[in-house]
């Protein structure tokens, strides 16, 4: 592997503080950015020749004598190419082994360190200011720079750990790598979480394990992680791919096929062979009396080309159709933006929030609308139940403790819930609702608190 120790003939005295701040020297390198594309020069090149780079900057930011020389070192000891070359979702990766090797190699003050690695991770990931890339260009002592922050209560060790990890990796030493990365990642840290996944993925200093390195990628994933979020979706899209289609994914996407599908069953396998009138479980949501969570059943109600038409067995919460009594459509009533909004981020995690398909609505009143989670229209709880016995049903625990309304008459239809439809009636203040019995076509008050909420949505 190449050697990446500084290998310059001048010394750099860089021990004092500076006053310049990431997105002084950010902006700097925008502007020679623009510099160069005015004069049609070539950008790689500027940048790859520490002696054109600075000869150009130090002629523009004759004030940035020390940063020029720091990123002048990075050119020569191949780290600005490995930072132009890497892909967007392993920059922040580069800027942090970049922090260690300042430090180790150059023995930079963290200041110094923390305002030059700030500056390139923004740089290279075409952003304007510092804080856009994630970073705070404000207080020197910030945690190194990757992307996304690995979320509260992440310690300061297991990003020194991380950052030891990183190092190693980059020096060939794959297995002494790992052990730094899984203390990092133990600690929560999801950078750490996200780069053992991909190390267990492909047995790459440890032996390969599929299960580790999913439970590695949900981690991360729960933390906001990006890159990890998106592997689980290429997973999920190698999962469910057939033979033929498999073969025609993109290279990245090859190595999750077939030993993953064998090692760890797709959530997708949960309903993917459900027929209609089957019931099968996902997400979750409070239904016990004190908001106990369980599981959601769900029914299906049609599948076809487009997916798994579900909706919930039963009724999940309380809610009006809309808080105000106002002449109001099912496109901008307050139901719809709590099920897309709330109720989608507090039942389904990450993963699960992937296999729900964005659908195109026609509405009877007010335009039609793309929404992740709906009600059913009259048309669809006419024609897709048998009767009116097979679309009653009962609200859970919670939701009749949230006001949720129930027949009480000592019949056949006692506990029973009344549950709201998307469909407008023609008086504007109404929207309509499957009854305690079944039938369909009774319309109540938009602002009305106490119907049941039995969403639905279309599973790819």
């Amino acid at each position: 592997m190449a050697d990446n120790r500084y290998q310059g003939s001048e010394p750099l005295s860089l021990s004092t503080s500076s006053s310049t701040s990431a997105q002084d020297l950010l902006n700097a390198l925008i502007e020679l950015r623009k510099f160069i594309e005015r004069r049609q020069l070539n950008f790689t090149e500027v940048f790859g020749s520490s002696k054109r780079f600075s000869s150009f900057m130090s002629d523009l930011h004759p004030e940035l004598k020390k940063e020029i020389r720091v990123i002048s070192s990075l050119i020569d000891a191949g780290w600005i190419k490995r930072m132009q070359d890497a892909p967007a979702h392993g920059r922040a990766v580069i800027a942090g082994q970049i922090k260690v090797w300042l430090d180790e190699e150059l023995q930079l003050k963290s200041e110094t360190i923390q305002v030059c690695s700030s500056a390139l991770l923004a740089f290279y990931n075409g952003e304007t200011t510092v804080a856009e890339a994630g970073l705070s260009s404000s207080s020197p002592q910030a945690p190194a720079p990757p992307s996304p922050s690995p979320g509260p209560g992440v310690s300061s060790a297991a990003e020194d750990s991380f950052a030891k990890g990183a190092m190693l990796y980059v020096k060939g030493k794959h297995r002494e790598a790992a052990d730094w990365y899984r203390q990092a990642a133990l600690q929560g840290n999801a950078d750490a979480q996200y780069m053992l996944g991909n190390m267990y993925r492909d047995g790459d200093g440890v032996e390969k394990d599929w299960r580790q390195a999913e439970e590695l990628y949900l981690k991360a994933a729960a933390k906001g992680h990006a890159e990890a979020r998106q592997t689980l979706r290429q997973l999920m899209v190698a999962d469910s791919a057939s033979p033929s289609a498999a073969s025609s994914q993109p290279a990245p996407l090859k190595p999750y096929n077939s030993p993953f599908r064998s090692a760890v069953p797709s959530l997708r396998d949960v309903y993917a062979n459900k027929r209609v009138g089957e019931y099968f479980e996902f997400g979750r949501y409070p239904q016990g009396p004190n908001g106990e969570i369980k599981p959601i059943t769900w029914r299906v109600l049609r599948r076809d080309s487009n997916g798994l038409l579900v909706i919930a067995q039963h009724g999940l919460d309380a809610k009006p159709y809309n808080e105000e009594r106002v002449d109001i459509t099912w496109a901008d009533c307050t139901l719809r933006h709590w099920l897309n909004g709330e109720f989608f981020n507090k039942a389904f995690n990450e993963q699960e929030q992937s296999l729900i398909k964005t659908s195109n609505l026609s509405n009877n009143a007010g335009p039609s609308t793309d929404d992740r989670i709906f009600l059913l229209s009259i048309d669809e709880a006419t024609s897709l139940f048998a009767n009116g016995d097979d679309r009653i049903t009962k609200p859970v625990a919670y939701a009749i403790k949230n006001g949720a309304g129930i027949w009480g008459k000592n019949d056949r239809w006692k506990g029973n819930a009344w549950w709201w439809l998307r469909s407008r009636d023609n008086f504007s203040f109404s929207a309509a609702f499957v009854l305690h019995d079944g039938d369909v076509g009774f319309y109540s008050y938009v602002h009305i608190s106490y119907g049941s909420v039995r969403p639905a949505f279309l599973a790819i």
